[in-house]
């Protein structure tokens, strides 16, 4: 036994190392043989089993007897050397590999799209595997796939119905045969030969197509809106693919249409409006077409038959009690005219509330607020856009209603739970780049107000600002609206505190006056360099030197090309006087057309006209001082300088230390 099974294995190694390539071969089970009288007979061995032969048994296993004669358990699987590779023994010759092409046609067009199969087959009646399965044919290119099976398989090939509703396929072959089995299927083989070809043809069936429309009613009045609805449709011409979602605007066009297959039968379903909670449940109702409605917000529609059926969704928005936030604006003592703009973004029970009309604009000096109503209980964050120009954060705060700061300009607001107010507070910076660098107030608006009395050529008392402890002011036309606007008129002394001349550049004290702390009334030679930054450093720039600027006292100064001056950046487009008042704000210094007072007369001037601003240095002779003037003669952007009566009432601009 031995010697055989060395003998054996000998022969395997030289075959494989020597040897013509062969068949992978395959091994079959062996057991114990049964009964000798379910084997053939004719040898001289156990149970009527030659030595040296291979049998089959009942069930069809081949077994090989190596034993001597009435020797027991003789049996083995293994073939002697003499016949290996035998049908017997033990093992069989793997069949050669054969493959057929799966071809997909959709008429004289492809349809591009991917379409599978299933492959299911066998080999000598044995269940064989075919890998990969499903196989997919890809259209318009390549259009084919290949399966590779054993020769002599069997094979049935069922396509997968593509989506929508299709024709069933015609199975054709060629070089292989083909045999149509049930709908969608058919059998092909045996495959005897590398190359066959199964054709698979059919096409999308033709469906007429049918209209319904949706129509949003919400009460007696539109609530403008978009409204959204889900549509999900099956039927004999397949579901529904069209648009989906689906919007229905109100109060234009208020209805929306879905085109859909013949005799479709469609679950239409609303998205709750925002915010969630605060609208009824929808009744649908149909007309020209069956409408059952089904669970909250949705209905059945349909069978859709024939053109024109409306569906009908009408629901109200819930009472819900509104409560008004005012947003207010606040830019310092004085109001700085502009529109000032908010977004307002608001939830109600954690849903989103939608705000109209947002953004809001609150539009200074007058009305200086304005207001948002929004559900009660809201919570929302209102944020400011950053005006033009330069501007500190705003610093919110809040009346009636719970404010807490968020990221820089905005700030969450509520629960609103009553009426409140929201102020929101900042001052614009003027700044200009280079090595100058300068933030100035608005004009001021502060101290007592006290009429201006005309006099002068009656001998009639001028009513002048005194020394007496109490900031006073002047408004011009004797109109505190337009201190409101346009900030107040102080004689020279009132605006200095009564304080000595000052005329100190870069370094050196400060005269604060009536300023605020941190601030001062600028020099003439601070006016001068500021104006010089102006022309040389802010974009269209001139060649006006800082010499020019410092030494001319009296009369217009800077470049005359349009845009470049000091005098066009400082001013801001303003009112609608003749001639206007315009200019480019270019570093937000958004000066005013204030006027002044006239000392001699008592009476106002140049409103609109004329902007005049006091310095902190005293002219010559003493009774006057030197002061900044912008006014529509200059729009060609230059900015004057004059010698002022101390007692005139002009507008006061502080200038931040630094």
């Amino acid at each position: 036994m031995k010697k055989l099974l060395t003998l054996a294995l000998d022969l395997v190694v030289l075959a494989v190392l020597t040897g013509p390539a062969v068949a992978q071969q395959q091994k079959v089970s062996c057991a114990n043989p049964p009964p000798a009288t379910t084997y053939n007979t004719g040898g001289t061995s156990a149970n009527n089993v030659p030595l040296n032969q291979c049998y089959k048994n009942s069930v069809g296993e081949c077994l090989y007897n190596f034993a001597a004669p009435g020797t027991a358990g003789g049996w083995n699987t293994s073939c002697p050397p003499a016949i290996a590779g035998s049908n017997c023994c033990g093992w069989t010759p793997s069949p050669a590999t054969s493959h057929f092409d799966i071809r997909k046609v959709t008429g004289n067009t492809p349809i591009p799209g991917s379409y599978v199969f299933n492959v299911t087959c066998t080999v000598n009646g044995a269940p064989y595997t075919v890998t990969p399965n499903p196989v997919t044919v890809v259209l318009p290119s390549p259009g084919v796939a290949t399966v590779n099976v054993p020769a002599g398989a069997l094979c049935i090939v069922k396509e997968v119905a593509p989506t929508g509703s299709w024709n069933d396929p015609v199975y054709t072959g060629s070089g292989v045969a083909v045999v149509m089995g049930a709908p969608w299927e058919a059998k092909v083989g045996p495959i005897t030969a590398n190359g066959g070809v199964v054709n698979v043809a059919n096409q999308p069936k033709k469906v007429d197509t049918v209209r319904f429309d949706i129509r949003k009613v919400t009460g007696n009045t539109p609530i403008p809106g978009s409204y959204v609805f889900n549509v999900t449709c099956t039927g004999p011409g397949g579901p529904y693919t069209g648009p989906n979602p689906v919007t229905v605007v109100l109060p234009s066009p208020g209805v929306t249409t879905v085109n859909v297959p013949a005799g479709a039968i469609c679950i239409v379903t609303e998205t709750p409006p925002a915010p969630a909670g605060s609208w009824s449940d929808p009744v649908y109702t149909g007309s020209s077409v069956t409408v059952t409605q089904g669970g909250p917000l949705e209905a059945k529609v349909g069978p859709i038959t024939a053109n024109g059926g409306v569906v009908t969704v009408a629901n109200r928005r819930k009472e819900v009690p509104m409560n008004r936030l005012d947003i207010r604006k606040i830019t310092g003592d004085t109001p700085i005219p502009g529109s000032y703009v908010f977004n307002v973004t608001c939830t109600v029970n954690g849903a989103p509330y939608t705000v109209t009309p947002n953004p809001v604009t609150v539009v200074l000096p007058s009305p200086g607020v304005t207001t948002v109503n929004v559900p009660a209980g809201a919570l929302c964050i209102v944020t400011e856009t950053q005006p033009t120009g330069s501007w500190d954060p705003p610093t919110y705060t809040g009346s009636g209603v719970a404010v807490i700061m968020g990221a820089p300009w905005e700030a969450k607001v509520g629960p609103i739970t009553t009426n409140g107010s929201v102020m929101v507070t900042n001052r614009q910076k003027v700044v200009t780049g280079g090595v100058c660098s300068y933030q100035f107030t608005a004009n001021l608006n502060v101290g007592t107000q006290i009429p201006s009395t005309v006099g002068g050529i009656a001998g009639a008392p001028l009513n002048p600002q005194t020394n007496n402890g109490t900031v006073e002011k002047y408004c011009y036309g004797n109109s505190a609206a337009n201190c409101a606007t346009y900030g107040g008129l102080y004689g020279w002394g009132e605006a200095m505190a009564y304080a000595p001349s000052n005329n100190n550049d870069l370094t050196g004290a400060r005269v604060q006056g009536i300023c605020p702390a941190g601030f001062h009334i600028p020099s003439h030679l601070e006016w001068a360099r500021y104006e010089y930054c102006l022309e040389s450093g802010v974009a269209p720039t001139g060649p006006t030197p800082l010499a020019t600027f410092q030494n001319q006292l009296t009369g217009w100064r800077g470049s005359t090309a349009a845009g470049v001056g000091p005098g066009v950046k400082m001013k801001i487009p303003f009112g609608s006087f003749s001639p206007p008042w315009t200019g480019t704000n270019a570093t937000g210094f958004a000066a005013l057309p204030s006027g002044s007072r006239i000392l001699t007369t008592g009476v106002f001037d140049s409103l609109g006209y004329r902007a005049n601003y006091w310095s902190a240095t005293q002219g010559s002779p003493a009774t006057r001082a030197s002061s900044v003037v912008l006014d529509t003669a200059s729009s060609s952007g230059r900015s004057g300088r004059d010698l002022t009566p101390k007692d005139y009432g002009l507008s006061v601009r502080c200038m931040q230390n630094y």
